[in-house]
């Protein structure tokens, strides 16, 4: 028999029926580069989890583990196939789609996060955590923190921005966005994309990363301390020039150094601000020094 308790809303007044089983269940939209181990991640502690992928073959299953793959194609709001009913009845939605610069192409990923926002709503999910970026900002400069005024640079990062917006607008399903600043881990370094290139500008400019393993301990963070919606930054808080770091990375690992531009007059950059979450759920940054970090 599957166990139900009554317990109040976490995202207002009232109170809602919690299936016990259900309560177990998180989905991970998109089995990607952060969204595959932080899947495997939840499995290892215990989650119930299911992720979605365009294709779902013999291989790709097996690369998953214990992580129950379902396929998802999404084209501007709709599924192109029927949608295994499990992604949707999960507690917990993790939505990790990938934005873009391109207009058109944010345009239909948010009109997706909409079609996956209210199917989990009608199928009973509580809680959705999206991954957003600090593409937010846009050209802003300074300390950013999570109070700062939004002014996207992009088309893509307005579209972000309203995504945001509208998601925080959902007053019936508890909602958390973290904003990620640039992502470096496993495969993915900036310094292996920016080595031997010539003419490069914002030397001056503060670097603004963040670890993949740090993504995953936040998220696990918000799923563990179920509240109201939240907002937070991701950042490292080490923020040297990126012309001091990406020289010095690609030399100390034998990659051709980087050129930047000369600067004529102080250049003003921005500083993405992570430490919220540190002091409100206790996340602890892995590498306080983004020399630390592996390339």
């Amino acid at each position: 028999m599957i166990q139900k308790e009554i317990r109040q809303h976490p995202s207002g007044p009232g109170y809602h029926v919690v299936d016990k089983e259900q309560e177990n269940r998180i989905s991970v939209v998109g089995l990607g580069w952060l969204g595959l181990p932080l899947a495997k991640r939840l499995a290892d502690e215990g989650y119930s989890v299911t992720g979605t992928k365009r294709n779902v073959g013999h291989e790709s299953s097996i690369a998953c583990g214990q992580v129950k793959v379902v396929k998802l194609d999404l084209k501007g709001g709709y599924s192109l196939h029927p949608v295994e009913s499990s992604l949707f009845s999960a507690d917990t939605l993790i939505l990790t789609l990938p934005g873009s610069r391109v207009a058109e192409k944010a345009l239909r990923t948010f009109s997706d996060i909409r079609y996956l926002v209210d199917q989990a709503r009608e199928a009973g999910s509580r809680h959705i955590i999206f991954t957003s970026s600090t593409s937010v900002y846009g050209d802003a400069t300074g300390i950013l923190t999570e109070s700062s005024p939004v002014s996207a640079g992009t088309a893509g990062g307005a579209v972000m921005a309203e995504t945001e917006r509208w998601l925080l607008m959902q007053k019936d399903i508890c909602i958390d966005i973290i904003r990620l600043a640039g992502l470096t881990g496993p495969g993915r370094h900036p310094a292996r994309s920016l080595s031997g290139r010539k003419n490069l500008g914002q030397g001056e400019h503060s670097v603004n990363l963040v670890h993949q393993d740090d993504v995953i301990t936040a998220i696990c963070l918000l799923i563990h301390s179920r509240g109201p919606g939240r907002l937070y930054n991701l950042c490292s808080p080490h923020h040297p020039s990126r012309r001091e770091f990406y020289t010095r990375v690609c030399g100390l690992n034998d990659l051709p150094v980087p050129e930047f531009t000369a600067h004529l007059e102080r250049e003003e950059g921005k500083i993405i601000d992570g430490s919220l979450i540190c002091r409100k759920l206790g996340l602890k940054y892995s590498y306080l020094s983004l020399y630390d970090m592996p390339v």
